[in-house]
């Protein structure tokens, strides 16, 4: 009887954790990313429609993003010497994300939630039947194209993304998320559209404002919610409902990377201090809150990396308090935000801000 009762809650617990993968959205997941996916390549037309070398292509580059960056980053931020295990989260915020889903699962693998807000829309899932063999191969040389420069450096370029996400099939970021997924070996259990109502409740929409896609790592479930939400005061002064659905969440860390430096004017105070005050951890770049406000404001900080000054392009959110403070801040150990291509970037982990 006691056996029988550990199978049982064995069980319970196998099925809890287990996720029902969806193997056709996990096909379609693979096709885009260029890897094996039989029940799209044995389709004739959509076999012939993969461009020249498109799956080579996708290889290298994600085995060089991986090699460059995303296992130094899991490596370091999974030393609990930058996050202790007391200070992880179940949920992730991640404010001005676009579409990189990849480099939050890298500082954040352990999560079974996400939040990820961008400019962009959503996007719907791609209709092949509608499409021709050349608007495929389009579709996909996009994909790619989209993908260059964060696989490169680290970082989506807001311009770029909103030129590339507003393509006829190209439509959002649910395109680069299903192809890193694919690549990660992550598996697609259910996607669909959604939206938040007035009380921050989660509806599913036929509009592109937002996903929601379940998938398995490593046969844990896990979601990921991507918003195209605006964050400045003017809207989140008189629209509270993401917050409301980010409370229904409890506690959550925040990842703020190549941001604009839009928290560092005024029209983005909402949103800077929102984070100082009700995340748990937050790991940022100097595009993030100003370091001198995270002094002021009491927040424990650890500086890690090198800074001196901001790209050209932002020249005018030069921080000397930052220059000054991380001056005997270890290294490093990969390159990531703005600063990558001059090979001087650094990262601030804080929490306990008053």
């Amino acid at each position: 009887m006691q056996r029988l009762s550990i199978f049982i809650m064995f069980m319970a617990c196998y099925l809890l954790s287990s996720a029902q993968v969806d193997e056709r959205l996990t096909d379609l997941s693979r096709y885009i990313a260029g890897m094996p996916a039989p029940t799209f390549t044995s389709d004739d037309k959509l076999n012939d429609a993969i461009p020249s070398d498109y799956s080579e292509d996708c290889e290298s580059a994600f085995d060089r993003l991986n090699e460059k960056h995303l296992e130094p980053i899991s490596e370091w931020a999974g030393s609990s010497s930058v996050i202790s295990n007391s200070d992880r989260q179940k949920t992730l915020f991640y404010p001005f994300a676009g579409a990189d889903f990849i480099y939050a699962d890298a500082f954040f693998g352990e999560v079974d939630n996400m939040i990820l807000i961008g400019q962009q829309d959503a996007g719907t899932l791609p209709d092949f039947d509608a499409m021709s063999q050349y608007e495929i191969k389009e579709y996909l040389n996009a994909i790619y194209s989209s993908l260059s420069i964060s696989n490169r450096l680290g970082f989506f370029r807001t311009k770029d993304m909103n030129r590339q996400f507003r393509d006829n099939h190209v439509n959002g970021t649910i395109h680069s998320i299903l192809w890193y997924m694919a690549r990660a070996e992550m598996k697609i259990v259910s996607i669909r559209n959604v939206r938040l109502t007035s009380s921050g409740r989660l509806e599913t929409s036929s509009s592109k404002e937002g996903i929601e896609v379940i998938y398995s790592d490593k046969g844990k479930e896990k979601k990921l919610y991507y918003f195209a939400y605006d964050l400045s005061n003017s809207n989140l002064s008189s629209n509270p409902r993401l917050f409301d659905f980010l409370e229904s969440f409890g506690k959550h860390n925040v990842l703020v990377k190549s941001a604009s430096y839009l928290m560092h004017n005024s029209s983005f105070s909402i949103i800077r201090e929102y984070l100082m005050n009700t995340s748990h951890l937050v790991v940022q770049d100097p595009s993030g809150i100003p370091y001198r406000k995270l002094v002021a404001a009491g927040c424990s900080v650890d500086l890690h990396g090198t800074y001196t000054r901001p790209i050209p392009l932002f020249s005018g959110y030069s921080q000397s308090s930052l220059k000054e403070a991380i001056k005997s801040a270890p290294d490093l150990p990969f390159m990531i935000g703005y600063m990558a291509p001059y090979g001087e970037c650094s990262l601030a982990v804080f929490k306990g801000c008053d």
